[in-house]
Parts: structure tokens; sequence; C-alpha cells
């Protein structure tokens, strides 16, 4: 009675309709004396005695109460194709959520899980219990989701605080689109040689049209942040983030290249100072001539030293 009682909740939170219908033994069935009512309905769904262990375990979680607004916040994204693995990164850096790394990567499998399970089942329409039984068993024998069960309910504990998280992210990566953006549009790089070292900055236009400075530390955290820019983002958004990665670390193989300069004593190195903007796919082609510059300046210089 217990296998059909979650076999038809399971049915239900995924939004499918059974045919013919799980017909539950129910208490007042039981306490007014349809006993052989009751028995004869079990003895009706037998064949759920055969269902494998791992599958029962799953439908066991579907039907817990909280699977269906866990699957209101994944269907968008499903829909919209996201890879939630950027939670991996977000629940180290968030302190003031009591989460761990691992609800977080159940999370991923069972959007996983949910995404394939989904096409199978014709959400809406109507299904065989045995037929529901056997989709849901095709997927959970893959090695992938041998232990679906407990990460579903692991994901139903926890699913205000991913919910709060997965928000949290969305926000972050919300700012991080537009500081690139403008970064991409109005900014420059900036390399400068002297006395105590090579430095590089970032400067470009705030919103209200401000100069904003990134100091090396800051603009390759933001570099890092990009990198973690969702696929399912605009494709302008997701263009110039690969673009703006790319063009920090031309800037900083330019840094390196100024740097074994001036260790090596090259006069260029005391004072030299570039400042490359980065509209208009410029700064990729001038950042990359500077760095072929200054390591053919290096070889030239070796070269020159023993010499003298």
């Amino acid at each position: 009675a217990k296998l059909i009682h979650n076999f038809a909740s399971a049915a239900a939170a995924l939004g499918l309709q059974l045919y013919p219908p799980l017909l539950e033994v129910s208490e007042e069935m039981l306490c007014t004396g349809g006993m052989g009512q009751a028995v004869a309905l079990v003895e009706r769904h037998r064949w759920l005695l055969e269902v494998e262990p791992a599958t029962l375990q799953t439908m066991q979680a579907l039907a817990t109460d909280g699977m269906e607004e866990l699957l209101f916040f994944l269907n968008p994204l499903i829909e919209r194709k996201e890879d939630l693995r950027n939670l991996m990164n977000a629940v180290e850096d968030r302190s003031d959520e009591f989460l761990k790394a691992d609800v977080v990567s159940a999370l991923v499998e069972v959007r996983n899980f949910v995404a394939q399970l989904l096409p199978k089942l014709n959400s809406g329409g109507r299904s065989k219990p045995q037929d529901f039984a056997q989709n849901i068993g095709s997927i959970v024998k893959s090695a992938d989701f041998a232990d679906i069960g407990d990460k579903l309910s692991k994901c139903i504990q926890h699913r205000k605080g991913l919910e709060r998280l997965y928000r949290n992210l969305s926000n972050r990566q919300e700012a991080t689109a537009e500081k690139v953006q403008r970064a991409m549009e109005t900014g420059s790089f900036e390399v400068k040689c002297d006395s105590s070292g090579v430095h590089v900055t970032l400067r470009y236009k705030s919103s209200d049209r401000t100069t904003s400075k990134m100091q090396e530390h800051e603009f390759m955290d933001l570099r890092a942040r990009a990198l973690l820019h969702p696929e399912g983002g605009k494709p302008s958004m997701r263009t110039a983030a690969k673009s703006f990665v790319h063009l920090a670390d031309l800037a900083m193989d330019l840094r390196v290249s100024f740097e074994k300069l001036r260790e090596e004593g090259h006069p260029m190195a005391r004072d030299a100072h570039e400042a490359v903007p980065l509209a208009n796919g410029d700064g990729v082609l001038r950042l990359e001539d500077l760095c072929k510059e200054a390591r053919r300046k290096l070889d030239r210089w070796r070269q020159f030293l023993p010499e003298v």
C-alpha cells in the first residue's frame, strides 16, 4: 500500500496522469470492514514488488512533500540549459548560506536526472504505471544516478537555501556582465614600469560616467567571474565575457614580458608606459603586437649582453 502511494504521489509531483490509475488503500477502507477490497487492490498492484530497490527509493523521494516546489525551481533552469556547476564556486564564497558543497553537488546531479526524466514522461499526458516505473528505472540504472534517491531527498530538504544561493549568484553575474560590458566598450588596459616594478590597471567608465580603476587583483577577479558567465546568458554578454578574459590574459602576458626586461636591465623597462583601448576589437591586436615586440627586445637584449 505504501508503494502504491509513493508511485501515485511521484507521478502527481511530475505532472503525470497514470492510466489505469493506481488505486490507493485508504484508512477509511480498512476501518469500515473493507479489508477484502484492500487486499484485492494490493494484489492488483503486486508487480510493484518486483521493481528494483533503487527505483523504489527514487519513487519515495519523488513522492516527498516539497518535490513539486523543487521542480518549479529546476524546470526553468533546465529549459535555459543552465550549468549549475557554477554554484559549486558560489557556495564556497557565501558564508551566510548554511549549505555544504555536497548539497550543491547533489543539486547538479538532480538537475541532470530531471532533465533526462521529463522528456520520457510526456508530462501532462497519460502513462501506464509500469511504463512510468520502467522509465525511472532505466535512468537510475546508470552509474551517474545510482544514489539519486538520497540526493533528491537532500535537495528537497535544502531547496530554499539552494534557491537563495542561485539568486545571489545570478545577481552577482548580472553585476559582472555589466562591468565587463562597460570595460569592453569604454575601458583600457594600462601597463606601466617604474622603480617599484611593473603595474597593470584597468580603467573604464561606470554607469554614472565616472572613471573606475581596477588594480591587477581586482580585474583578475572580474576575469574569473566572467569565466563563470552562464551559457543561458545573452549572446552579446557571452561574447564580451570571452573577449575580456582573452584581453586580461594578454595584459598579464605583457606584464610578464616587461618584468623580464626590467629584471635583465633593459633600458626600455625603466619607464615604459602603454595604454591599450579595448573597444572595437583593436585591443587584442595591439596587446598581441606589444607582447611580440617585448619578446623580440628581450631576445635581442640577451644576445647583446654577452657581446658587451
